[in-house]
């Protein structure tokens, strides 16, 4: 994930930047100046934003690795597939 791309994902997860920045811990007037390039953003800045964006995105996995999982794990069979339920 790209720096632009965390911004876009914050901003899509809290509904403006003003309450991403919040979240971040930082005041709304720093994440602009970091966001707009008027302040130089360190690696480490980066990689803490990148790392936040990444737990806040919706994780999605893709259809036929899901199937794979769920075939290989014996917890995750599905209901009514064949055998049968008591309740």
């Amino acid at each position: 994930m790209e720096i632009s791309d965390a911004f876009a994902t914050l901003k899509e997860r809290f509904g403006n930047h003003s309450l991403a920045a919040n979240h971040l811990g930082m005041t709304p007037e720093h994440y602009r100046a970091l966001r707009n390039g008027r302040a130089h953003i360190s690696k480490r800045t980066a990689e803490f934003i990148i790392l936040k964006a990444k737990t806040v995105a919706p994780q999605e996995q893709p259809v036929a690795q899901a199937k794979l999982a769920n075939r290989d794990d014996p917890g995750m069979s599905l209901p009514n597939s064949g055998q049968s339920v008591t309740v």
